[in-house]
């Protein structure tokens, strides 16, 4: 096969990861130097816990308005690729993504007047902690409306990047949007503009500066690209893409839930200023599920395409190997974070330092987060997209009943004296976290509320028969030594790796041979970066 090159060529899996993930973190690493100096630069936490809500709503409302669509869209791009029929699929898939997101932002445009207030401002049990007038929380909730479409699209164009493995061209797409962003926020910011609903409208208009410097030249290579003639056949395109996103889709609006509730619900509590400094807080740990996304996004676009071409069963060993060395690596990260955290939060403004000691358990809760999103892969490969449903939602139902138990009830005195209380007195010099008070709860609700999701995740891994051994399980559990002392935290982790190199109950003796040759094999290509590489199929 002719080696395809240029930005907008497919990367096989060892090269999308020396791409794709550097790249990853270069932009994380933007984003949080934007929020550190906007912890600096705004004038109060309130507009910068603000700022976060609008972002973490965007976030929410973004696969509700396009009914999961790029979900499937970025499930069956290497499918229709494989096929050649690609060009053809493109034709239906991105008119029917953007018509359904046209019609699901003007419903929410059409119910703003409720909406916004709902989201966007605090209960008001003392009149001075209101966060918004009703007519502020509108307008920020329209800006977040128009975002929300942006994101739609700008996702669209990333689920096909990801789908035909364009990891270079998504990566420069993803760092432009996040250049542009910062430098739009900070003059934005320094010209005395410090309010939430313009930092929202610069996010919006960084994407579209971004799709226009790289998805259209994609669209125009995706044009011109060779053997992607083929026609559909009366192949049923529409309905399979419903069926897959439905489900896809009602499963990330609970994903989204899960992982953003606790800050909505604290600020819903207790106002923004307290929302500002968990989301502080949050700017730093939310890098372990970020990592572990990008992680899986470039291991699913491998695995799926060696499901298509080769079968289950080296697919499924690809998948497995990856989880657990992708575990293993965040939680001995995690561990070390924990360990400095009163360090690194001296990076932000100090009305925000307070907020060190949750960091453990926001650790513990965006570590399990990220094994979910990486096990959930095993749902796409077998398109049962309900069973992505089910542990999210059982989870964001624990985590709305875990706030009304644990954040208001701590809130509301400074001496409760019932169940919880007591427990946590009695236990609290074996945990790591000390803290107490409305974002210490927060984040423990958030942490118990994806520990459940995880618990079920498993039981349907194991009705379903999916290959989890016991290395896999005990990893995804291991997350929870991040909510004890440091001095377990180290012991545990220790023996965690003692049993990887020396056991093979973590890693099997093949799964470490697997590891050590993509490892060799990723060193041979960055020393011979010009090395042709056909990219024609994918190799477990």
């Amino acid at each position: 096969m002719t080696q395809e090159r240029g930005l907008f060529r497919s990367e096989t899996l060892s090269q999308a990861l020396s791409v794709y993930l550097p790249a990853t973190a270069l932009f994380r690493l933007v984003g949080l130097g934007r929020n550190v100096l906007l912890t600096w630069l705004m004038l109060n936490q309130h507009e910068f816990g603000l700022f976060f809500l609008a972002l973490v709503v965007i976030n929410l409302l973004t696969p509700l308005s396009s009914l999961g669509l790029n979900e499937a869209v970025h499930r069956y791009t290497p499918m229709y690729e494989t096929r050649q029929m690609l060009r053809a699929f493109l034709g239906r898939v991105i008119p029917l993504v953007c018509a359904v997101a046209a019609v699901g932002s003007a419903l929410l445009l059409w119910g703003n007047q409720t909406i916004g207030p709902a989201l966007f401002q605090t209960v008001a049990i003392d009149p001075r902690l209101t966060a918004l007038t009703k007519s502020r929380s509108i307008g920020l909730m329209q800006n977040v409306v128009w975002a929300t479409f942006t994101l739609v699209v700008y996702f669209l164009a990333v689920s096909v990047m990801k789908g035909l493995r364009m990891y270079r061209a998504l990566s420069l797409m993803e760092l432009a949007h996040g250049l542009i962003f910062t430098a739009m926020a900070v003059a934005t910011v320094l010209l005395g503009h410090r309010y939430a609903m313009a930092i929202v409208a610069c996010y919006m208009m960084s994407l579209w500066i971004a799709m226009a410097c790289f998805a259209l030249p994609a669209s125009l290579h995706l044009m011109l690209m060779p053997g992607q003639d083929a026609p559909l056949h009366g192949d049923p395109i529409i309905r399979r893409l419903l069926a897959f996103s439905l489900w896809a889709g009602l499963a990330a609006v609970m994903w989204q839930g899960l992982l953003h509730y606790p800050l909505w619900y604290l600020n819903r509590i207790h106002g923004s200023d307290a929302a500002g400094v968990f989301a502080a807080m949050r700017t730093i740990t939310q890098y372990v599920v970020i990592a572990a996304v990008a992680i899986s996004t470039v291991v699913m676009s491998a695995v799926t395409k060696i499901w298509e071409s080769q079968g289950r069963q080296p697919a499924d060993r690809l998948l497995n190997v990856s989880f657990k060395a992708t575990s293993l690596l965040l939680l001995t990260g995690c561990v070390l974070v924990a360990l400095l955290r009163h360090e690194i939060v001296l990076m932000f403004d100090p009305r925000y330092r307070g907020g060190a000691e949750v960091i453990p358990l926001l650790l513990l809760g965006f570590l399990t987060a990220g094994n979910l999103a990486f096990l959930a892969i095993h749902f796409n490969l077998i398109e049962k997209t309900r069973f992505l449903f089910w542990p999210w939602a059982v989870g964001l139902a624990s985590n709305a009943l875990l706030g009304l138990w644990m954040v208001k009830d701590l809130a509301a005195s400074p001496n409760p004296d019932g169940l919880l209380w007591s427990l946590g007195c009695s236990v609290r010099p074996i945990f790591n976290c000390g803290a107490a008070g409305d974002v210490a709860s927060a984040a423990w609700a958030g942490a118990l509320a994806l520990l459940i999701a995880l618990a079920v995740c498993l039981v349907l891994l194991r009705v379903e028969r999916r290959p989890l051994d016991v290395g896999g399980a005990m990893l995804a559990a291991s997350a929870a030594i991040l909510a004890f002392h440091w001095s377990i935290m180290v012991v545990v982790l220790v023996v965690l790796w003692g049993l990887t190199l020396r056991g093979e109950i973590v890693f099997s003796r093949d799964e470490k041979t697997l590891l050590r040759d993509r490892y060799r094999a990723f060193l041979h290509r960055r020393r011979e970066p010009g090395a042709p590489t056909d990219t024609s199929t994918t190799s477990p």
